[in-house]
């Protein structure tokens, strides 16, 4: 990823630049493939930092070595009595030879109804533990 894309640029943090509001924040909808790789890698800095300052809240070492594939995906949930949750990521897979396959872009639309109001931004990365956990993203 840091050979062959731009997205993979360190994030920068002058409040001053709206631009860079995306190293804080990241935008639900993506528009391009390099947004979205962007988006993937700032999420996992970011768990990085959390995982070296709270080590209970780390993904084991020995889930991830043996995981076949995962997907980080950016969701936002907005509304009042009915919601709407909408958002973007990618999936990564684990090659026979242990290398990664390219990305590849998911989305997420979905509608909730009922006594709730409010809204939030969430980050997910879901460790796929299996080939047809894989398959279910990619097909």
């Amino acid at each position: 990823m840091d050979q062959v894309s731009r997205a993979a640029q360190l994030p920068t943090h002058d409040l001053t630049d709206l631009s860079t509001l995306r190293s804080w924040v990241n935008f639900p909808w993506g528009q391009s493939m390099e947004y979205e790789i962007y988006k993937a890698t700032n999420t996992i800095r970011g768990y990085e930092r959390i995982g070296l300052l709270r080590s209970e809240k780390k993904i084991p070492e020995a889930i991830l070595q043996n995981a076949r594939g995962l997907a980080i995906l950016t969701v936002v949930k907005v509304g009042v009595m009915v919601t709407y949750n909408i958002g973007t990521g990618l999936v990564i897979a684990r090659r026979e030879d242990g290398s990664w396959s390219p990305p590849s872009a998911i989305s997420s639309f979905g509608v909730g109804w009922g006594a709730q109001a409010g809204g939030e931004l969430t980050d997910f990365i879901i460790v796929l533990r299996t080939t047809d956990a894989v398959k279910t993203f990619w097909w």
